[in-house]
């Protein structure tokens, strides 16, 4: 059964639009196709180890499996898309096998038509409500921005790391432990924990929480779920151990706290830059 939504942003299992604030968040990796447009301010993007400093009407696009991390440089306003493979008709043909070359479109590659599309997207709320208009005018975006940027083919094989985080964000809601992790991706719980640090930038532990927050977070505000419903949703084992962890994550904003404090906000506060 799908959330019910109480708040403009709009997440389910073939897409989510984020009007988002002060976008952060680190090096994470999904299947989904992602997509974030500048309407304010500056934000440093990170994609397969590249850097890019996006301002307001540059646009970033990040493909199902690259690795991918955001900071905002003082304040952001962005819309972010997230689409399912199943539902983005560029996963659907032989363009499944090419990615754009530079995942960076500037405001002066595209027409003015389309940035005002996305500054229609971030102020309407009827809009992103209708699944059908939704999916529609995600491909419709992903078609464009596909067409004014030069493909190359996908790398065929995957570095050590995109596994490791993959099986992370696939797993991270089950009991998993640093032992049975490094059992399912044949490593030792050493190069796991090295790999970790080194090229994720936190403990294996760490990283774990975070993804489990993350996701508390996003449905406190997208949903009217109950407390102990996300926190069993989230991974955690009892709702004492979500609160607590949450706090330590949150500078010691309790879950119920950061529910009241985002109400009728409607660009959603994606700082994960807080504490890990």
């Amino acid at each position: 059964m799908l959330p019910k939504l109480k708040h403009v942003n709009v997440k389910n299992e073939f897409y989510n639009i984020w009007r988002v604030e002060n976008l952060n968040y680190i090096t994470h990796i999904h299947e989904e196709l992602e997509m974030v447009y500048i309407s304010q301010g500056q934000l440093e993007v990170t994609i397969e180890d590249t850097e890019y400093l996006l301002r307001a009407g540059d646009i970033c696009f990040a493909g199902s499996m690259q690795v991918h991390k955001y900071h905002s440089l003082a304040y952001s306003k962005c819309l972010m898309i997230g689409a399912s493979p199943s539902v983005v008709t560029l996963c659907q043909d032989a363009r499944k096998d090419f990615q754009l070359e530079c995942p960076v479109i500037r405001k002066a590659q595209y027409s003015p038509e389309m940035a005002a599309l996305f500054e229609l997207l971030l102020e309407s709320t009827d809009l992103i409500q209708n699944p059908g208009t939704c999916i529609g005018l995600i491909n419709a975006i992903f078609e464009y921005l596909w067409g004014v940027s030069h493909q190359v083919p996908r790398p065929e094989t995957f570095a050590p790391v995109k596994k490791v985080l993959m099986y992370l964000h696939q797993n991270c809601f089950r009991p998993i432990t640093l032992l049975t992790a490094a059992e399912a991706l044949e490593m030792s719980q050493y190069q796991l924990s090295r790999l970790c640090n080194q090229q994720i930038g936190m403990g294996f532990n760490a990283y774990l929480k975070f993804l489990r927050i993350t996701a508390a977070k996003r449905l406190l505000v997208s949903t009217d779920w109950a407390m102990p419903d996300i926190s069993t949703q989230c991974g955690f084992e009892s709702i004492r151990t979500f609160n607590r962890a949450f706090k330590e994550m949150t500078n010691g904003l309790s879950p119920s706290d950061y529910r009241n404090k985002q109400a009728g906000i409607s660009f959603f506060q994606m700082n994960t830059d807080d504490k890990y």
